[in-house]
């Protein structure tokens, strides 16, 4: 808990109290750190994105619908990647966010500006 709360307290000093975490416990950070999720995805691995899967998340985030997003640091080459990790949503927030800090669970991204950004 006490991690948890490092981490809602760094949140908190990025002004991202609402924040989208990408990780498989984002939920209990949520809960736990009183930090709140703008996307209906609390666990935001592959097999719980929805229909569209990491495509209809990636389009949610281009059209401006959350200002700041934390990822997971990416993987190392050699490293063992769980299969359900969303490595394209990963690579796709890396790619157009603009990087706020580094968490102690992961790297905050925030929204660039007030134009939506493009899907590739």
């Amino acid at each position: 808990v006490r991690g948890v709360h490092i981490v809602a307290g760094q949140a908190r000093r990025a002004h991202a109290t609402t924040v989208f975490i990408v990780r498989p416990d984002a939920s209990y950070y949520y809960l736990t750190g009183q930090l709140r999720d703008p996307t209906p995805f609390d666990f935001p691995g592959i097999s719980d994105l929805g229909r569209d899967d990491q495509d209809g998340v990636i389009r949610l985030l281009a059209r401006g619908g959350v200002r700041f997003v934390c990822v997971s640091r990416p993987p190392r080459p050699g490293e063992y990647v769980v299969p359900t990790r969303p490595l394209r949503l990963e690579a796709y927030v890396r790619r157009v966010f603009t990087f706020q800090a580094r968490l102690r669970i992961c790297d905050l991204y925030r929204f660039p500006g007030n134009v939506p950004a493009r899907h590739p």
